[in-house]
């Protein structure tokens, strides 16, 4: 096999790869609170068209208000 076409197979693997765990590296990088639930839902139903968008969704979500009250300034 020529060294090019092996690089470009390689290349191809690791985007295809990054793709498919994109939604846990989203939910990853924006601390999202359930990251176990996002990479479990990318994991096992991200070879689905649907689960990889419910994965997306969930790493997207807003985060939870948090119920702590704010340290009072003054």
């Amino acid at each position: 096999m020529d060294v090019i076409a092996l690089l470009a197979m390689l290349a191809l693997i690791l985007i295809v790869l990054g793709m498919y765990w994109l939604p846990s590296i989203v939910g990853y990088f924006r601390h999202v609170p359930h990251i176990f639930s996002v990479v479990v839902t990318n994991a096992l139903l991200g070879w689905t068209v649907i689960g990889w968008l419910v994965s997306l969704i969930m790493a997207l979500r807003p985060p939870e208000p948090s119920l702590s009250k704010p340290p009072a300034t003054g």
